[in-house]
């Protein structure tokens, strides 16, 4: 998404923030929440995505919101290659200078932008970068994921490269606190000694069964909405509605059921993931909308007869 208007009108409203980096709370979100990253780390990976779209040299990247619709363990591999960019950042000499070639290690960043970037692109405008993701996480990143940031338990632990998350590789502690203007005493401890380049295909099959193991039950992740009576809302309004405001985090919508000629006043919208409906709802019990000039209310579905085993209803997927 484009940031700049965001961080440039030191006016705007926190509400307004919020909902202008809607999808970049929602891949926020998706690393602390689904993939349990740690947070600071996340904020960092989010403002380098950022500066990616705004400042790199690919004119009208829109990086955030190509990849919205990939699967957790593609953004999580994606997170890693930014992660290898900000140690880039944090040291006068190239960490990764034993590799023939650096440009393998990113190959997700490089298709996002056109293959016209590299971990010595980030080392030698190392500077620049700096201020830009400083500023970036100070009046975007910082403001727009507070609530967010509330959810997680101990959000200030420092960022820590461990197996579980890059492969075997050392563990590194980088002092990433200078990106956020905190001194901290802590220096990188090692480099890397060796990078195993992603394999896509092998990466979905490994992380798929863990997957279907961390999915939740679509009630669990359905979010509830009301019409007002005499304003009747179409499933085609409210799919392109929350598609363009939310992306395509929808699983599916039902619509009630109604005989021809009547309106139907609820409708159910099951999301892909039940963090979600947190940033659908903003952190809050109800959400108002207004969809083509009517009201719609939204909250999170709660089945009222859990003994009771009502046929399901076959959604309408957002295709």
């Amino acid at each position: 998404m484009d940031s700049s208007s965001s961080s440039m009108n030191h006016t705007i409203s926190l509400e307004e923030l919020k909902l202008f980096h809607t999808i970049d709370r929602a891949i926020f979100s998706r690393l602390v929440l689904n993939l349990q990253r740690q947070p600071f780390e996340s904020m960092h990976v989010m403002a380098l995505f950022l500066w990616l779209e705004n400042y790199s040299c690919t004119p009208g990247l829109n990086l955030v919101y190509n990849i919205h619709p990939w699967s957790d363990p593609l953004i999580n591999a994606l997170a890693d290659e930014a992660v290898q960019c900000l140690i880039c950042l944090n040291t006068n000499e190239f960490p990764f200078s034993h590799f023939h070639d650096d440009k393998c290690t990113i190959p997700l960043i490089r298709k996002l932008t056109g293959n016209e970037i590299s971990l010595r692109f980030f080392h030698e405008n190392r500077v620049e970068i700096v201020r830009r993701i400083t500023q970036l996480v100070r009046d975007i990143c910082l403001r727009a994921f507070d609530d967010i940031m509330k959810l997680i338990h101990d959000p200030l632990i420092m960022p820590v490269y461990s197996e579980k998350k890059m492969g075997n590789q050392q563990n590194l502690k980088p002092n990433l606190g200078f990106l956020i203007g905190v001194q901290r005493n802590n220096e990188m401890e090692d480099l890397w000694k060796g990078i195993h380049n992603i394999n896509i295909k092998s990466l979905e099959e490994n992380n798929g069964k863990k997957k279907e193991n961390k999915q939740v039950e679509a009630d669990d992740r359905t979010v509830f909405l009301t019409f007002s009576k005499g304003y009747s809302v179409s499933e085609a309004e409210v799919r392109d509605f929350f598609t363009r405001k939310f992306g395509k985090i929808f699983e599916g919508i039902e619509m009630q059921e109604v005989v021809e000629g009547e309106q139907p006043l609820y409708a159910k919208l099951v999301v892909k993931y039940g963090s979600d409906i947190e940033m659908i709802l903003n952190g809050k019990q109800k959400a108002k909308f207004s969809i083509n000039g009517k009201h719609v209310w939204a909250r999170k579905y709660v089945r009222k007869n859990h003994k009771s085993s009502p046929s399901k209803v076959e959604s309408h997927h957002l295709q």
